[in-house]
């Protein structure tokens, strides 16, 4: 094994450097390396004494508070390795990791840097979820990864890879030059990725390695700026957009997928680690951006409609389309032209950053120099008109909350009194993902059809549910066959399947076709009486013509239900008002926990009885909610608390209540929400906002 200099800036405790370093001894071969150590000027005497007792380390010096790439810059010329591992010093390596960093190292020749998996946030997609408390529960877990790697491929190539553990070949280091120290150290590792991919070099994960990391040192965060200026576009711009990503679901391998706003090329990469039999391509606009991009993937030169026309029309299954991108283009103009391209069954997956967020807010109020630009993002509603009008699916839609810290909650306060209550409701979402699919065309919708009633099978049949119902009945509706029959099956099926939204449409539309469809009346029975209404199930029951005995048995259970619902929400209201004015309060609060808990009553009927009849409305429900949380019914007990404080927002039991099941539910950041939120500070909401802030201070560090 060639010879590897182990390189540390050691800014940790001790303990920390200690367990690192021994840990390096136990699974590494001994005299494949050296290690070298380097100690900052204002260093304890602990740990002064401690080195100077090891016979095994290069000691070396820096200035106090060094930042982490000039400490390392500094010692890689007395450094003797082939290669150089640059670590942090509050890490725990693993058996054989240095022989397997080493092996991806050299899996090709324009690998230049490696990383392995981690269990801390790094903000380079190598964390993984990770359970254990133990070094020896550590080492299996880390074994189990090494196994994980040999069968489902050890390395992946990656745009960019994090600092804090990482084996570089010294010749790739010779060529591209030292670490650039006037970025932060948040920044510097992406910089030097991207410079090694212009000299020609990649990076890669290692999948069959994993190393621990207590956590990151404190950073200075303020250097974006610096990395802004050198590149002329944001750091996190060379990441993959894994929430985007996330939204694509390929009905097979041999997709074609087109990303636009493709940014540096790291989401390509991604998708081609993904989905390695699909043919991925990308469009962007950024001259920068779109060089780095076009050194990892298929992206073309020249404007927007340029990249777009050097494509066949109707050839790609999904389009992705980036905020970033609609920060530089005309959106719902350049999403027209994106029409053309798409598959007549494919899909567009949209991300959207929010407008009316929290951060959009804060840029709004101040001078930050910042690379995005929410005025020029189109809002959900623009898009959402958009693919109304253009012969698409009814679209899903996913929203992305971020929490809010101090700061963000005083800028609420400061002005919610100019937002609307559909903005207030929007700022603590950073971002919506819209999916939509393409309307297919009637023709194909009727052939699907005569196919499924001339040999049903179960493929055919989901191959219609696949679309949504909307098309499906659209298309019925001028269809020549039995389309009675075929709305009922599709209802029923969709009712099977719990899509209950699905099967109302299609019912409705064959009740609408022929009203006295006995099969039809059935089945709208059937449904209304799953979703809980058994009135009017009964209505659609009675209206069936010729009423066979299971049906008339139908019509008279449902009748002794309800009349003996009548009698429940009877009780219920009787308890409410015992509760509100304090008659046998607990009996009664009991009697109604137990009916929500038997199913006798829903917690909608609480909420209506408490709209319409009960005066001291937060207070009434604050007592019932409390009790159910007691009783471990904690659903019922969130939406009653919920309700209650919309109708009184200061009122103090309601907020601790609330900020008390979040607390044990392991939410810290919504309790501190609910007490930062409220106006009324008083001595016991305070008290419990210092607590919880200190918990959260004491969960970072």
């Amino acid at each position: 094994m060639e010879h590897t200099s182990i390189i540390l800036y050691c800014n940790s405790e001790i303990s920390y450097i200690e367990e690192c370093i021994n840990s390096i001894r136990s699974f590494t071969e001994p005299g494949t390396y050296e290690i070298i150590a380097i100690v900052n000027s204002n260093a304890s005497e602990e740990s002064i004494d401690w080195f100077t007792e090891q016979t095994d380390i290069v000691i070396s010096s820096c200035k106090d508070n060094a930042k982490l790439q000039e400490a390392w810059n500094g010692v890689i010329h007395i450094s003797r390795g082939d290669q150089i591992v640059f670590l942090h010093s509050n890490t725990v390596v693993t058996e054989n990791w240095l022989t397997n960093l080493m092996q991806c190292l050299f899996v090709s020749e324009d690998i230049a840097v490696v990383g392995p998996l981690t269990n801390y946030f790094t903000g380079d997609n190598q964390m993984i979820d990770a359970d254990y408390s133990t070094m020896n529960d550590l080492l299996i877990f880390a074994n189990e990864q090494y196994r994980n790697g040999l069968v489902n491929g050890f390395f992946e190539k990656k745009l960019v890879i994090s600092d804090f553990c990482f084996l570089i070949k010294r010749s790739a280091l010779n060529k591209v030059g030292p670490l650039d120290e006037e970025l932060e150290p948040k920044s510097f590792m992406k910089d030097y990725c991207l410079r090694l991919l212009e000299a020609g070099y990649k990076s890669a994960l290692c999948k069959s390695v994993y190393v621990h990391h207590y956590s990151q040192l404190q950073e200075n965060n303020s250097g974006a700026p610096l990395f802004y200026d050198k590149w002329s576009f944001d750091p996190q711009s060379t990441l993959p957009a894994m929430d985007l990503l996330a939204q694509l679901k390929p009905k097979g391998q041999t997709q074609r997928i087109l990303m636009v706003g493709c940014g540096c090329g790291s989401s390509l990469m991604k998708l081609s680690n993904l989905y390695p039999e699909a043919e991925v391509y990308g469009i962007e606009t950024d001259d920068v951006q779109r060089y780095l991009a076009s050194l990892v993937g298929d992206v073309g030169l020249g404007s927007f409609s340029e990249q777009l026309s050097r494509f066949e029309r109707r050839s790609f299954d999904h389009i992705l389309v980036t905020p970033q991108f609609f920060e530089a283009s005309h959106p719902l103009k350049s999403l027209k032209l994106m029409l053309d391209y798409l598959h007549e069954d494919g899909e567009f997956i949209i991300e959207l950053a929010n407008n009316r967020s929290c951060e959009a807010f804060r840029i709004l109020f101040s001078e930050e120099v910042t690379s995005k630009h929410y005025g020029l993002q189109p809002s959900l509603s623009d898009i959402s008109i958009f693919i109304e009008n253009n012969s698409f699916y009814q679209p899903t839609v996913a929203t992305f909350e971020k929490p809010l810290d101090d700061r963000d909650i005083a800028l609420f306060n400061q002005t919610k009194s100019l937002m609307s209550p559909v903005v207030q409701q929007q700022f603590h979402i950073s971002k919506f993902i819209m999916v939509a699919r393409r309307l297919p065309e009637t023709s194909l919708l009727h052939t699907l059809f005569n196919d499924l009633i001339t040999a049903y099978t179960e493929e055919k049949l989901e191959r219609i549910l696949q679309y949504y119902p909307s098309p499906n009945v659209k298309a019925i509706e001028i269809y020549n066959g039995p389309a009675i029959p075929l709305l009922n099956l599709l209802a029923i099926e969709s009712l099977e399947r719990k899509k209950y939204d699905d099967a109302l449409l299609y019912l409705n539309k064959a009740y609408e076709l022929e009203p006295m469809d006995s099969s039809t009346l059935f089945n709208l029975g059937t449904l209304t009486y799953v979703l809980g209404d058994t009135e009017d199930s009964l209505r659609w029951l009675k209206q069936v013509h010729d009423k066979n005995e299971e049906v008339q048995q139908w019509i008279i259970k449902m009748e002794v239900e309800i009349s003996q619902k009548s009698e429940d929400l009877k009780l219920l209201k009787l308890l409410l008002l015992r509760v509100e004015y304090n008659v046998e309060r607990e009996n009664n609060i009991t009697e109604i926990s137990e009916r929500l808990r038997n199913k006798i009553v829903r917690v909608e009927d609480v909420l209506s009885i408490v709209e319409d009849d009960i005066i001291d409305k937060s207070n009434t429900l604050n007592l019932v909610a409390v009790h159910c949380y007691q009783k471990d019914q904690s659903e019922p007990a969130v939406t009653l608390l919920n309700k209650s404080l919309e109708y009184d927002p200061d009122f103090e039991p309601t907020i601790l209540h609330l900020a008390f099941v979040h607390i044990q539910n392991g939410n810290l950041d919504r309790a501190y929400h609910y007490l930062k939120s409220a106006n009324k500070q008083t001595p016991a909401i305070y008290e419990w906002l210092q607590k919880v802030k200190h918990s959260l201070d004491e969960g970072v560090q």
